[in-house]
């Protein structure tokens, strides 16, 4: 059964967009890189413990993109010039827009 979403302004749909995307990456990710990465590293499900390059990569997975994703982040946010004057620009042109 298909579910109808009702957007009411443009923020609405640039954060349903957004977020849709990033659900997507997340499935991704869940989806595709453990079932390699099991493999590559010798994951063995009838093992009680398992092989050190197992453990060394899934806490490289965990703490890796997390820290990758805050750096582009803090990257975005020094280089997008938020002033006064463009506070004011976007302020009236969002006023424009309603």
């Amino acid at each position: 059964m298909a579910t109808t979403i009702f957007v009411h302004n443009t923020s609405e749909a640039i954060v349903l967009k957004y977020s849709l995307l990033w659900s997507l990456v997340i499935l991704f990710c869940i989806q595709i890189t453990p079932s390699h990465t099991h493999r590559l590293v010798g994951y063995n499900e009838e093992l009680c413990e398992q092989p050190w390059q197992f453990s060394l990569t899934l806490k490289l997975l965990v703490s890796v993109p997390p820290i990758l994703f805050i750096l582009l982040a803090l990257v975005v946010l020094h280089f997008y010039p938020v002033t006064e004057q463009t506070r004011e620009v976007t302020k009236k042109t969002l006023a424009a827009r309603r």
